[in-house]
């Protein structure tokens, strides 16, 4: 879910932006999806197959805040002098 708001909508964008399996992946973009916080949506490059990409949903947006929100929080408490920059 933390990629999603930075623009990233293709499964093999979230692979590997967050470095999991694309197994991992495909489970969370499913759970992401029955949860309504994504769409899945398909798209067609010329030539290819069809393939889906996961955009955010109303409700996925309003989520994007509190995420921020937890992340500056671990960053502040959780790990003081730490701090990195939010993904990009």
């Amino acid at each position: 879910m933390r990629e999603a708001p930075y623009g990233t909508t293709r499964f093999d964008d979230f692979v590997a932006r967050v470095g999991v399996t694309e197994a991992v992946a495909a489970q969370r973009l499913r759970e992401l999806t029955d949860d309504g916080l994504l769409h899945r949506m398909p798209y067609q490059e010329p030539g290819r197959r069809t393939r889906y990409e996961y955009r955010l949903t109303d409700r996925g947006r309003d989520l994007a805040p509190v995420l921020m929100a937890l992340y500056d929080w671990g960053a502040k408490h959780a790990a003081p002098g730490r701090r990195a920059p939010p993904p990009t």
